[in-house]
């Protein structure tokens, strides 16, 4: 017997430990059978341990999120994925808050229209609970988040119901209990404060007031009124109208060649919504447009004609790779082709090639300036700019390719 309790009193801190790993097990199982909502198999902290789950195997990958998140459903069953559908939806209706799709048009590319805010609600909860209640208390939180994928996840809006056609064929939009949704949406209410003035549909010239940290960091002053009001045309008709007439009249109004510049640079952003339209009008004299450019080989030869007399641009050009050549000039200045010709961005220091080709002002006599453009487009020139060898007298050593 005494042998016995002291083979006993030895294993105290093993059965102490057993005792905790019991306790530890059947708090996951009462969490399993015993969920916030009756009729429910994953309460919101299930849900929440999930999307950080999927943030933290996948990160910014938000394909390979989608598809962890529905291979963890899969294993979890027809239930957990049904209330993973109803939570999700639940947590989106929560956060449609006028100062949050504020905040959305402000980091979101071309502004944020009401599919987008939708994709943007989706983006923002996969963020995880911290971030999106905070968002959700402060809009200028997300000042501290960083953006990426262009602050959309549409795919997550389909994981639950995806995977819950692939387990029961059944679809479950149509399987979610309206009763039993209304009930949830009335908990999931309860872990949400929201902050002040995030239910107010804010004007373009009070968000710099409301959201000052996201506006420092993604405000471009050139499109300010375009890029704020997006989500303000669709409730406002009468605001729209007066919007499109006033475009309709500025487009009558342009001059022919500007017309096509502006098709190219419509063309060359992809533009596709009637606000940013709107902001790339007013910012169409920062571009050059040259319609004569239809391939990297006319730019090439372009090129060749301004920095060499035409004798020597002729002699040289069969001896080039022009489309590698005129590819690397489009690349170089930033430009865009397009079926109107070539767009670029008109740059505060232009190099000599630049200001020869777009007539700026010259500096000295024309031969030594030819030779300054010359020497700086084929790798020549010192860091100060200044020659370090002329074509004329080694033309093997420039930095076009041979062929």
């Amino acid at each position: 017997m005494e042998l016995y309790a002291q083979e006993m009193r030895a294993n105290d801190e093993e059965l102490e430990q057993w005792a905790a790993e019991c306790d530890s097990l059947a708090g996951g199982l009462k969490k399993q059978w015993y969920p916030a909502q009756p009729g429910m198999e994953m309460s919101k902290s299930d849900f929440w341990e999930l999307i950080a789950g999927a943030k933290k195997e996948c990160g910014q990958n938000m394909d390979a999120s989608s598809q962890w998140l529905a291979g963890q459903l899969i294993a979890r069953g027809p239930q957990q994925t049904q209330d993973f559908h109803d939570i999700l939806n639940g947590y989106l209706n929560l956060s449609y808050q006028y100062g949050l799709w504020t905040a959305a048009s402000l980091m979101c590319e071309n502004g944020c229209s009401d599919d987008g805010f939708i994709d943007f609600r989706a983006w923002l909860i996969a963020q995880g609970e911290e971030v999106y209640m905070a968002a959700l208390a402060d809009p200028d939180s997300l000042a501290d988040v960083e953006a990426y994928g262009g602050c959309q996840f549409e795919e997550l809006l389909y994981t639950g119901n995806e995977t819950m056609k692939h387990l029961t064929g059944k679809d479950a939009y149509e399987n979610t209990d309206p009763d039993a949704y209304k009930a949830l949406v009335a908990e999931l209410r309860k872990g949400i404060t929201y902050g002040e003035g995030v239910d107010y549909p804010y004007e373009w010239d009070e968000v710099e007031e409301y959201l000052p940290r996201l506006c420092e960091k993604y405000l471009e002053p050139c499109a300010v009124e375009f890029h704020l009001k997006s989500h303000h045309m669709s409730s406002d008709g009468e605001e729209g109208i007066d919007f499109l007439n006033q475009m309709a009249q500025r487009l009558a109004d342009l001059k022919p060649n500007a017309l096509t510049a502006y098709k190219a640079l419509l063309e060359a952003t992809d533009c596709k919504d009637i606000l940013s339209a709107g902001a790339l009008m007013d910012s169409l004299d920062n571009y050059v447009f040259s319609p004569q450019y239809s391939s990297p080989i006319e730019v090439a030869k372009g090129e060749l004609s301004l920095i060499l007399c035409e004798p020597d641009a002729a002699t040289l050009a069969p001896h080039l790779n022009l489309y590698q050549y005129g590819q690397a000039l489009i690349e170089k200045c930033g430009g865009v082709l397009t079926p109107y010709g070539l767009i670029e961005p008109r740059g505060p220091h232009m190099s000599p090639a630049e200001r020869v080709m777009w007539g700026a002002e010259e500096q000295g006599s024309e031969r030594s300036f030819r030779l300054q453009a010359e020497t700086e487009v084929n790798g020549l020139c010192d860091d100060a700019g200044q020659p370090v060898q002329g074509m004329e007298e080694s033309p093997q050593q420039g930095g076009m390719e041979m062929k």
